[in-house]
Order: C-alpha cells, then structure tokens, then sequence
C-alpha cells in the first residue's frame, strides 16, 4: 500500500479524538454532482489526453468546530482517459494517416476521507473558504475500452485493470450558508491516483489524475 496513502489515513485518525474531544459534533448529510476532468498520469502515459465524464454522490459531513469537520463519502466517479490511434492499427484496410479515437472508460464507487479547514472572512459568515485533502479508496465497477473511427464504433472490455484503486484528494471550495449549518457547496478538487491500475505488465506505470468542478447541498 502507498505510503502517502497510509500517512493521510494515520493524521486524520489521531486527529479526529482530538477534535471529538473539544466540542459536540454536529452530523450534517450532503449530495454532489459534479464533471470529471480525467486522464492517465505517469512515466508511461504520454500520448494521451483528458476526457469529460460526471461524479456523483453523496456525503456525511462532522463538524468538529466552526472551522473544523471531517467528511465521509459515497461517490460514482467516472474515469480514465483516451488517446488517437493511427487507423490502420485496427483496420488494414484502410487509408494511412486517418486517425481513430479510442477512449478509456474506468468507473469506480469512491470512498474518500476528507478533513476541512473553513476560513471567516465576512462577518456575517456568509462565505466560508474552505480547504480539504484526504485518503480515497476506489472500487472498480466496469472499465471498457471504445475506439470510434467513421461510422464505426467498437466497444470492449479492459480487462487488466485492477480492481482497487488508492488515491489522494485535496482542493478548495466555497461555502454558501442557506441557514442553520447548511450551505451550497463549491468545490474544485484533484484526485490524484497513487497506485498503478494497470496489472498486465509490472513497468507500465498507468494511473489516474481527475481535476473535478463539483456543486453539492449540505442539509
């Protein structure tokens, strides 16, 4: 298991009875939607580009203090990413120099941990800045494999992707307060992939990197 995985996971358990330890804590659930910007990063990536997809979930957030709250959540991310092939690669019969677009699906159930810092800059606590990073842990559900080339379009499964995925989460938001600690919730976030989802080969480094723009409710 990556040990920058195992640090973030080791901080926010010693932290959390700390943080219990000074004032009541108050459980508030919460729902997300969101647009994925993923793509495949490491030594071995090159050539390949981001592709669009959705997150979404939902949240249960534990506001430790004013500033303070640890978030637990349930999302369905979409991710991976999709390159341009040389046409010919899959088709003899055509003519060189044509290009095919094979894109990359790979969706997980996600499990992040999410420690944030809110920020008062107004006195009347209307927006809060607000601050997170956290461990994930991501379940695959399906990964497939699309080339589109014409009028043509061939689907098939990735089968060597792995079945687990661990990643860091961290980003930056604003907070709209709607009343009594709820809010409309702004986000940007990076998920960044710290263990290889590629199992067919040992040296081929594949992970993923998604930049995320999420709007979500705290009830």
């Amino acid at each position: 298991m990556n040990k920058s995985f195992i640090y973030l996971f080791v901080i926010i358990i010693v932290c959390v009875p700390a943080l219990k330890a000074q004032s009541p804590i108050v459980a508030q659930p919460g729902i997300k939607l969101g647009l994925n910007y993923a793509s495949f990063i490491g030594k071995d990536s090159e050539g390949y580009y981001s592709r669009a997809a959705v997150l979404a979930g939902v949240n249960l957030r534990f506001r430790f203090s004013d500033e303070i709250a640890l978030q637990t959540e349930i999302n369905f991310t979409m991710k991976g990413s999709a390159e341009d092939i040389d046409v010919t690669q899959i088709d003899s019969s055509a003519s060189a120099g044509s290009y095919a677009v094979v894109t990359y699906r790979i969706h997980y159930l996600e499990l992040p941990v999410l420690m944030y810092y809110r920020l008062k800059v107004m006195d009347k606590d209307i927006l809060r800045p607000v601050f997170f990073a956290g461990p994930a842990i991501g379940l695959k559900i399906s990964s497939t494999r699309e080339t589109t080339y014409g009028s043509a379009d061939i689907s098939s499964d990735l089968t060597d992707i792995k079945g687990m995925e661990l990643s860091t989460v961290f980003g930056l938001g604003l907070e709209v307060n709607t009343g009594d600690h709820s809010s409309f919730d702004f986000e940007l976030r990076y998920n960044l992939g710290l263990t290889k989802i590629d199992e067919s080969y040992d040296n081929i480094n594949y992970r993923l990197g998604v930049f995320s723009l999420i709007i979500g409710y705290t009830f």
